[in-house]
């Protein structure tokens, strides 16, 4: 499922992980990685319901408060609710960027970029994928590049989720875009020649 998900079939992958949380329905991972596909496949309902069963499993989950904050905000356009949510997420990179993103919706600019260069300062070297969305988010292309293709360059492992993700829509009909994709192996025509062929359980 994870395999799958990671190159952006999610409609193959959902399958996988319904099989997962029915054969292990008190594996709060189960949730939590069907959450992300869901989150990717832009389901925002059903990936905060498997987030907060993550987090009824294992209040100390870490990552699912992101995910829930993430589709608070771009599904649902409730930047105050994915304020109040990242507040409790453990991983401080990912509050740091949920911060920046949040205040940047409600119009709060200065709180935005507090956050923003305090995510670069303590994670710019080692998590440059996360500023790069940050930006794109922000309608900033030219930052969101320099960050992304940084992101490239030192194989950060979140590089490849933002070929999916939908912070990165601004960029989408950029001409930067496809050079970056083939960068990172993630053009259409690189992901066309992967062949995962996975079986769907039955029951």
């Amino acid at each position: 499922g994870i395999l799958l998900s990671n190159v952006g079939r999610f409609d193959d992958a959902l399958p996988l992980y319904d099989y997962r949380v029915a054969h292990d329905p008190a594996n709060p991972t189960a949730y939590n990685n069907r959450g992300i596909t869901r989150y990717y496949a832009r389901q925002w309902d059903a990936a905060i319901e498997d987030f907060r069963t993550a987090l009824r499993l294992s209040p100390a989950f870490v990552g699912a408060h992101t995910g829930i904050a993430a589709s608070l905000l771009l599904g649902k356009r409730d930047a105050r609710g994915a304020l109040r949510e990242i507040e409790a997420e453990p991983d401080e990179a990912s509050r740091l960027q949920l911060r920046a993103l949040s205040f940047h919706a409600l119009g709060r600019a200065r709180e935005s970029e507090a956050a923003l260069q305090e995510l670069i300062r303590t994670y710019g070297e080692v998590q440059p994928a996360l500023i790069g969305l940050v930006y794109s988010y922000r309608g900033d292309r030219d930052n969101a590049f320099k960050w992304l293709d940084e992101a490239a360059r030192i194989r950060d492992p979140a590089a490849t989720s933002v070929a999916f993700d939908v912070l990165t829509d601004p960029l989408r009909e950029d001409p930067r875009w496809l050079p970056f994709l083939q960068k990172i192996g993630y053009a259409p025509d690189q992901l066309a020649k992967i062949r995962i062929e996975v079986p769907t359980p039955s029951s």
